[in-house]
């Protein structure tokens, strides 16, 4: 009698495809199709697998020329495909995998620097602002102005949730993020993002909305790095909902999550550490550290989410400036001339450059770049005191008078054409910023055709979110396409996840299939990189 063949899952014919494929083709489109394909397969063996296609990417020339083409506050690929490996492996717990690669990320050098400067493997977003304090995965909200606000107005809020959902208002709910959700539903009413309040949700919402008029960015005139770097939301979770481990894609945020309705048996977990909502308290922490919840109540539970501006960022605003310079460009907090870049102070140059201003910063939006100078006493100016004219690639300011002197600023060889200028001055920040009217709407990577990169800036209509010129720069998305804990899809995960990793030695042999043996990530040569999704939180 003929012995039966043992079965053969379909994860482990993938596996040995893919070992296939990688043995007769390094081909980036063909190798992308394929992880797509294990993706979709949603077998949770394969993750070590596609970790280490991630790996490959990561280290491949490709993605390692972004340290050379992109800012720090770009998403750059090798941070990405970091993480999306890191990600994967904690998801699976293979924590010592995971060590593996966020040692070989950290210890990344590219040009004889460190380029990637994770200090927790709980906290490894796609865009990781440099400056800022010691991560702390959990903050008092007591020591946040905001968060203060919120909770003295919690009843306020309260009362508005109640009045919005017996006027119907969860009529605009929306399914929050489809593929962290393992089980249950979680819903989210937008009222503002991409610094937009929604019309809708804030008509319902008209209270909680004049409460949250000046989030920091915003109010001290500052571009997000995301298109959500602030945001306001109330969050829905059904009983028995679980959202699985996701994080934000860059440490430029903190969420402030204020429990509404229904909190009791609701819980949050932060860097692996799990706390409980409360009607009428607050739970506040870093949206970049990895974050999963669950609701185990009899009833919905409601909590408001505020994103906010890390207060380090706005306090060290400069930052945007200095960060978002390509490497071998110019650096510092504001371009300067070659000749003066090191420590020099424009105004305290005034000896050998006159009336001239030569300090300033810009950032990039969708149809129009903004120029911001600032000077002491440009609070005590008034409008008749600026004038501004343009070319089709040159810009000028004349000032009146500050600090009784004429002051003029003016740049040539832009690096597009421009319609006009306008100027916006805002008192009480001692800035003026000029408005140049893009005559095509495209990215500017550079503000001259010989300078370096800027910051972006999303104030206007329509602006990009993102900085660095860079076209439209959403968030990371967390772990996204898992169906329950059976899997994820490639489209979702590689879509949304944020960022792709890459390991070190050898991820050992695939469960079940057949002596496949173990593979090391040096086995294969990967390149290239991957889009990301809106960013997650709860």
């Amino acid at each position: 009698m003929r012995k039966a063949e043992p079965s053969i899952s379909r994860g482990d014919l993938a596996a040995a495809h893919c070992m296939r494929l990688l043995e007769s083709t390094v081909d980036f489109e063909r190798l992308q199709s394929l992880q797509d394909e294990l993706l979709d397969l949603k077998d949770l063996q394969l993750y070590p697998l596609i970790a280490a296609i991630a790996v490959r990417l990561a280290r491949h020339e490709k993605s390692l020329a972004d340290f050379d083409s992109k800012s720090e506050l770009q998403e750059r690929a090798p941070l990405f495909h970091y993480e999306t490996a890191l990600q994967l492996l904690k998801l699976i717990d293979h924590k010592e995998e995971a060590q593996e690669v966020f040692e070989e990320a950290t210890a990344l050098r590219h040009n004889g620097r460190q380029v990637i400067a994770w200090t927790q493997l709980w906290q490894v977003p796609s865009v990781y602002v440099r400056g800022l304090r010691p991560v702390t995965a959990w903050w008092d909200p007591a020591s946040l102005p905001l968060a203060e606000t919120l909770l003295e107005n919690s009843g306020l809020i309260q009362e508005e949730l109640e009045a919005l959902l017996r006027n119907g208002g969860q009529m605009v709910a929306e399914e929050a993020y489809p593929r962290l959700t393992a089980a249950g539903d979680w819903d989210v009413i937008r009222l503002y993002n991409d610094k937009r309040w929604d019309a809708a949700a804030g008509a319902l919402a008209p209270r909680t909305k004049q409460l949250l008029q000046e989030l920091p960015g915003v109010a001290n005139g500052l571009p997000y790095i995301h298109h959500n770097t602030e945001e306001v939301c109330f969050f829905r979770m059904s009983p028995g909902t679980r959202v699985l481990m996701h994080s934000g894609g860059c440490n430029a945020r903190l969420n402030l999550s204020l429990g509404l309705q229904g909190c009791s048996n609701s819980f949050l977990t932060v860097a692996g550490e799990e706390r409980q909502w409360s009607d009428g308290a607050m739970l506040a922490f870093d949206d970049s550290c990895d974050h999963s919840a669950r609701h185990e109540g009899e009833e919905d539970r409601w909590v408001l989410t505020v994103g906010m501006m890390h207060p380090d960022l706005v306090k060290c605003w400069y930052l945007f400036a200095s960060l978002s310079q390509h490497p071998g460009t110019v650096t510092g907090k504001y371009q300067w001339d070659d000749k003066k870049k090191s420590n020099t102070d424009a105004d305290k140059d005034m000896s050998s450059a006159g009336d001239a201003i030569t300090k300033y910063s810009w950032g990039d939006g969708k149809k129009q770049v903004s120029i911001y100078i600032e000077l002491d006493g440009l609070d005590d100016c008034t409008e008749d005191m600026f004038q501004a004219s343009s070319g089709e690639k040159d810009v000028s300011l004349t000032i009146a008078k500050v600090a009784g002197r004429r002051r003029t600023f003016s740049l040539k060889d832009l690096a597009h054409e421009i319609d006009g200028v306008k100027v916006n001055h805002k008192k009480g920040k001692g800035m003026v910023v000029l408005k140049l009217t893009k005559k095509e709407e495209q990215p500017w990577y550079k503000l001259q055709e010989t300078s370096g990169s800027g910051g972006g800036d999303d104030e206007e209509e329509g602006g990009m979110g993102g900085m660095g010129g860079m076209g439209g720069m959403p968030g990371m998305g967390g772990m996204p396409g898992m169906g329950g804990m059976g899997g994820m899809d490639l489209a979702s995960m590689m879509g949304g996840m944020g960022g792709m990793g890459g390991m070190m030695g050898g991820m050992g042999g695939m469960g079940g299939m057949g002596g496949m043996g173990g593979m090391g990530m040096d086995d294969m040569d990967l390149g290239g990189e991957e889009e990301e999704e809106g960013q997650a939180e709860e």
